[in-house]
């Protein structure tokens, strides 16, 4: 058994906060929300899990793939050596994804508060992102684990 000290809970905080979408190439110009768009996040330490759900029933505007750009803290940057982006799930209803996207995931970049939406391709190195442009009306559900500042 370690000690005492060792297993107190430091820095412990739960909230909540509502998700922000835009285009990498450019926000929205609308968006309309169904009767869900929030997340829920836990923070003990350095360690935050994050996870929400965001029913999109009208969209326009935006370019290139989505993220979500208000996550609930800034992730670990590039001094920390063991620190890389870290990747999550997304899950999509109703969504119209590429024909060669064989997994969605989400990733949460170092040293900033996006997270991106994107999918591995089939017989393909690179990931692509996933576009509004593919889609306007859709749910998205997602779930990541990373490391903050």
């Amino acid at each position: 058994n370690a000690g005492a000290s060792s297993s107190i809970l430091e820095d412990y905080e739960e909230g909540t906060f509502t998700p922000q979408f835009a285009g990498v190439g450019g926000g929205p110009t609308s968006i309309t929300f169904g009767s869900v768009n929030g997340g829920n996040y836990v923070k003990i330490g350095n360690l935050v899990f994050v996870s929400g759900r965001s029913e999109i029933t009208a969209s326009s505007g935006g370019s290139q793939h989505w993220l979500i750009t208000n996550m609930p803290f800034v992730s670990a940057g590039v001094g920390l050596q063991t620190q890389f982006d870290s990747v999550g799930h997304i899950a999509l209803e109703n969504f119209n994804v590429p024909s060669d996207v064989i997994d969605l995931y989400a990733i949460k970049e170092r040293s900033n508060n996006n997270m991106l939406f994107t999918g591995t391709r089939n017989n393909n190195a690179l990931s692509i992102g996933i576009s509004h442009g593919s889609d306007q009306v859709y749910n998205v559900t997602f779930a990541i684990c990373y490391r903050t500042a």
